[in-house]
């Protein structure tokens, strides 16, 4: 993320379910939020979204926990869900819709 953020690139990353956690993560990521202005790093509140785009290339939304999901192999099935798009218009549909969370 650091080499991203040095080589200029604009990254906004929000979180939030339920109440502000303090851990590490969102403590690291506030000191970078500090010292890079292109980094964009926000409480959003009550969301439950899992959305990543890159670019113009692709957009995917999913139901999935990629940073808190360890994959145990002793739980249960559970059926999580996403997409992947590609097509131009919506990613770029899909990254404004993001990004107006970030105008609260």
């Amino acid at each position: 993320l650091r080499s991203r953020l040095e080589a200029g690139c604009e990254v906004f990353i929000g979180w939030g379910f339920g109440e502000r956690r303090d851990n590490r993560a969102t403590r690291e990521l506030a000191k970078l939020d500090e010292a890079f202005p292109n980094l964009h790093f926000a409480f959003l509140g009550n969301t439950h979204v899992k959305g990543l785009v890159s670019d113009r290339r692709y957009a995917v939304l999913t139901s999935f926990n990629w940073l808190s999901f360890r994959g145990d192999p002793n739980r249960t099935y559970r059926d999580e869900r996403g997409m992947k798009v590609t097509e131009a218009g919506a990613v770029a549909l899909t990254a404004k819709s993001l990004l107006k969370q970030f105008d609260r």
